[in-house]
């Protein structure tokens, strides 16, 4: 059903068939009993996963169980959660048990409960959280029709999105740069190493969480973001410089004797939660004493990338910083370029 195989740099891999296609993954580990107990957990799964039959309709609940099933060794946690909250959420807004039966009204439905918190959500949400369960709900009956799970049209292939504002992303000035990281300084050491890496780095939340010492060539003066220990990028590995000022914060908590383990609760290890390890009470009580309003883990990235293209530093060099995939993601900067460019000369 599966089997290991060792790289030239001495990583165990495994290969097996699933939805009859084959598929390659690492298992982090260059010892082969630890790759032999990976490699039996995945047969495990594979077992318990249920055979694919052509299916004419199918219910969210089913669906759901199989996606995750499937998912598990092919997604992210965040990905899987995310579409798992979609899969439970259509129905109880809209009482539609089934994928067959939705009708575009549904999904009108779904969309004006969904942005109102009706019952039993209980919390308004913005376009953006509607447009993303909408997107998820596709993008999982499309894997339903290509696992042949359900053999009937996709109900969210065509469906209209809601408008979401255009806003310019906020960013911190240099004071209250300085400002946040005092405060996170005095609340101690994750706070500090959260908020330094979001604002010298560009991390996205889950980045600064699973950030590890060895990710950190001190030496070539850069930056590894890189998957492993059961996470994985949004976008990818990626490499970017060292900022001298992180720098000189982690030197105030490391790096350890081995060079390794996480940068920040290196005793958290992954359970269940979305997140390594939870940030949302330290990340308030810095924003509170800073006296910093409306900050969030993004506005920290956003800051990055604003005072680096305010400094004239080009799109492109940000966009491969951030590990944005496409150059126009990183055109929302572009109205903070300086309004010369001595680049024009070089012609």
């Amino acid at each position: 059903m599966a089997s290991i195989y060792k790289r030239k740099n001495g990583v165990y891999y495994v290969k097996f068939k699933q939805g009859g296609l084959w598929r390659y993954r690492s298992l982090h580990t260059r010892n082969r009993r630890q790759a032999d107990k990976e490699l039996a957990e995945i047969e495990n799964r594979l077992r318990a996963q249920p055979t694919a039959t052509p299916r004419k309709d199918i219910t969210f609940a089913a669906l759901k169980k199989r996606y995750v099933d499937w998912a598990t060794t092919q997604r992210r946690p965040q990905t899987i959660e995310s579409r798992e909250r979609a899969l439970e959420r259509f129905p109880l807004l809209t009482g539609i048990e089934t994928v067959a039966r939705v009708q575009p009204d549904h999904v009108e439905t779904f969309k004006r409960k969904y942005l109102e918190g009706a019952e039993p959500l209980r919390k308004a949400v913005g376009p953006r959280t509607v447009n993303e369960a909408l997107g998820a709900l596709r993008a999982v009956v499309y894997r339903a029709q290509r696992q042949k799970w359900y053999t009937g049209p996709n109900p969210f292939a065509q469906v209209e999105m809601l408008p979401e504002p255009k806003r310019r992303p906020a960013w911190l000035t240099k004071e209250q740069i300085e400002a946040v990281l005092e405060a996170a300084e005095l609340h101690g050491r994750n706070a500090h190493l959260f908020f330094a890496q979001g604002i010298y780095a560009g991390f996205r939340k889950d980045e600064a969480l699973n950030a590890r010492w060895e990710w950190y060539d001190f030496e070539a003066g850069l930056v590894h973001v890189q998957e492993g220990f059961g996470w994985k990028p949004k976008t990818g590995n990626r490499t970017l410089p060292l900022h001298s000022k992180l720098r000189a914060i982690l030197g105030l908590y490391g790096p350890p004797k081995d060079g390794k383990g996480y940068l920040i609760a290196p005793e958290k290890g992954w359970g269940k939660n979305r997140y390594r390890f939870e940030i949302r009470k330290t990340f308030d009580a810095v924003a509170t004493a800073a006296k910093v309003d409306g900050l969030t883990p993004h506005v920290l990235r956003h800051t990055f990338a604003s005072q680096l293209a305010m400094a004239g530093v080009s799109l492109w060099k940000i966009s491969q910083f951030l590990g944005h995939t496409t150059l126009r993601t990183t055109q929302i900067y572009a109205h903070l370029r300086p309004e010369g460019d001595e680049d024009i000369d070089r012609f």
